[in-house]
């Protein structure tokens, strides 16, 4: 990648550039990050930097739109490969990414082989096209930036784009899964939610006399114990002799649950973070950059309409808080936190999106969020509901109050805005 970059780049025109679209050089090109045996690790490595810089250099040097019409087009056929992702599990429920892992031969070798784990593995495309995208759109050239969002604002963009909203709320709750299921304590005792799929995932050796965990020593396993399995495996795995008791099995079988869950939510967890930051970047070139000004200098700012696109944008991007903000978890979810803490999620999602660094709200997304689909009515409502829920929730939990009555002050601090135009 760095000898085309090189070629592409190192040139005081953009023939190269231009020859290189000419020949089709973007279809192997962005072929590259959709290739099914890439490891998982793999949008966060420097190959897929490597292959965003080439076509940065594309974009910026040729001013080609046919960078971002075939990253689009690459995504849209990775997010309708996602299809069973979205999709609940049918009672007791559980994770999808875990059905799919504990369902494969060999769930401990199972995220090396796409076959075994075509999900995870599209997950794994589907982030390195979100990379590369955010890479080629973050630019301070008004030109790029008009012609990104032209592209977002397409037919396919606003496609990719509802795409992109229903991922994002399945992976929040897919991660709001499998951090439970790490945990010891976050499902009541006896509960059936994924535990079948966990069980799957024990060796022989580790599984019970009858196949299953008894509940009884589930109990005796405290979040301490748990915690310190990491630190005591070694000394576990190296007794001469003496059977291990049902209580050291248990964390023991614990720990290497714990050890191929941890992939999926590492997954899930930087994906969603990159889908985070894409939208962000996607609300900054709605409403554009203010213009720079130095020290003293009072200069007034041009007022632009936004353009079609940019508006086609915004509104997309409200209808992503709006679901995010009036999600309803599954039939089988047992129980109601998982559900707050989906909320808490897409509060501290929505803040970003409404409001910049310094706090100052971003209008065209404030009107949008208020207007696209009847929000006004009852979407930004159902938020100050959810926030005194949040409140009743915390009220014993001196350590969260001040965080939560934070977000209940920026969600006032929004009603108001709204409500004085």
């Amino acid at each position: 990648m760095k000898f085309v970059d090189a070629i592409l780049s190192n040139n005081s025109t953009d023939d190269h550039c231009k020859e290189f679209v000419t020949q089709k050089g973007l279809v192997p090109l962005l072929g590259i990050l959709g290739l099914p045996n890439l490891p998982i690790d793999f949008p966060v490595s420097q190959a897929c930097q490597s292959v965003a810089s080439v076509c940065k250099s594309i974009l910026n040097l040729a001013h080609e739109s046919g960078v971002l019409q075939r990253g689009l087009h690459c995504l849209n056929e990775k997010l309708d490969a996602l299809a069973p992702l979205h999709q609940p599990l049918p009672a007791p429920g559980g994770s999808v990414l875990l059905r799919e892992l504990a369902s494969a031969p060999n769930p401990g070798e199972a995220t090396a082989f796409p076959q075994a784990t075509p999900l995870l593995h599209t997950l794994s495309a589907v982030h390195a096209y979100i990379m590369m995208l955010v890479h080629v759109c973050r630019t301070g050239q008004t030109e790029i930036r008009q012609l990104s969002i032209n592209q977002w604002g397409t037919e396919l963009g606003l496609k990719v784009l509802a795409g992109l909203t229903q991922l994002y709320t399945s992976l929040v709750w897919e991660s709001t899964v499998l951090l439970a299921l790490c945990s010891d304590d976050a499902l009541p005792a006896g509960c059936l939610f994924g535990k079948e799929d966990t069980d799957k995932l024990l060796p022989p050796d580790l599984r019970s006399e009858d196949g299953v965990r008894s509940e009884a020593v589930a109990m005796e396993v405290t979040e301490t114990e748990v915690k310190g399995v990491s630190g005591s495996l070694a000394a576990l795995g190296g007794e001469d002799g003496t059977a291990e008791s049902p209580t050291r099995q248990q964390s023991a079988a614990t720990q290497h649950q714990m050890k191929l869950i941890k992939p999926l939510l590492s997954s899930a967890s930087r994906l969603g973070k990159a889908l985070a930051e894409l939208f962000g970047l996607l609300v900054k070139l709605c409403v554009g950059s203010p213009l720079r000004q130095r020290r003293g200098q009072q200069v007034a700012t041009p007022v632009t309409p936004p353009s079609a696109s940019a508006r086609a944008v915004a509104s997309a991007l409200a209808h992503l808080l709006y679901a995010g903000l009036s999600w309803t978890p599954p039939p089988a979810s047992p129980v109601p936190k998982f559900r707050l803490t989906f909320l808490i999620c897409s509060v501290r999602f929505t803040n970003p999106m409404l409001f910049d660094d310094k706090k100052m709200p971003y209008h065209l997304m404030l009107q949008y969020f208020a207007s696209s689909q009847g929000l006004r009515g009852k979407g930004y409502y159902c938020c100050y509901y959810y926030y005194h829920l949040m409140l009743q929730y915390f009220a014993s939990s001196q350590g969260l109050r001040g965080k939560v009555i934070v977000y209940y002050y920026l969600m006032l601090q929004y009603l108001l805005l709204t409500d004085s135009r």
